[in-house]
């Protein structure tokens, strides 16, 4: 939330709807990673996020749904 110039992510599996603070009261919590990464990029901060693609025959985690929701 103090970031002022960029914030720079980077994961093998990423989920937009994890609360960043505990406890968490309900699933539309103001602390999820993608409410807030919002925030700060409406805010004028550069937001860079690499997740990557996994591949399907190893492991499935749903790098589709990232990428979408983010």
């Amino acid at each position: 939330m103090q970031a002022r110039k960029e914030v720079f992510i980077t994961d093998c599996w990423l989920s937009p709807e994890i609360a960043l603070k505990r406890p968490v009261a309900d699933c539309e919590s103001e602390f999820r990673l993608d409410k807030v990464l919002g925030r700060i990029a409406n805010a004028g901060v550069k937001v860079y996020i690499i997740v990557y693609h996994e591949v399907k025959m190893v492991m499935y985690n749903d790098s589709e749904h990232t990428k979408k929701a983010l």
